[in-house]
């Protein structure tokens, strides 16, 4: 199943695709670019949400053993960061963003469908609902911001 990009903007799948590992490995430079092992996320806003998903699943299939999250981690990239949280830790700067996903349609001129939540785990799900909920925007300033302190609940603190 072929996903257009122009129709996700950050509309989690649900479910894995099979890829082969270059298509894995290239799923994880479209999402977090480049990064070396340990993969250290200081600045990613987000994006197509297909992207992350296939670098969640390089990550679980081995493409790398840590993710630090050391500053902003938005949108789809706190999606992935829930996905392989067995592998992610944080430090003091790390700060994770949450909105509502965006269903856009398809073309030249895309406009919004619809906005619904996306799907986190249970646990950062219930911490978002308890402050309010996912919010429309689609900006750091519009977004609900987890900080640091606490992600903790959430992710292991990397060791200095």
């Amino acid at each position: 199943m072929t996903i257009p990009r122009c129709v996700f903007a950050c509309v989690v799948l649900g479910g894995f695709l099979t890829l082969s590992f270059s298509a894995r490995a290239d799923g994880l430079l479209n999402a977090i670019g480049a990064c070396g092992e340990p993969c250290v996320i200081s600045r990613n806003l987000g994006g197509i949400a297909s992207e992350y998903e296939a670098a969640a699943h390089a990550v679980l299939g081995g493409a790398r053993k840590q993710i630090i999250i050391s500053g902003t981690c938005a949108s789809a990239c706190a999606l992935f960061a829930d996905k392989v949280r067995n592998v992610v830790c944080v430090t003091p700067r790390a700060v994770f963003y949450f909105h509502k996903a965006t269903l856009w349609s398809a073309g030249p001129g895309s406009e919004v469908i619809r906005r619904f939540a996306p799907q986190q785990s249970p646990d950062i799900q219930a911490w978002v609902m308890a402050r309010g909920g996912y919010p429309a925007g689609d900006r750091l300033r519009d977004m609900l911001a987890m900080p640091a302190a606490e992600s903790h609940k959430f992710f292991r603190q990397c060791r200095a």
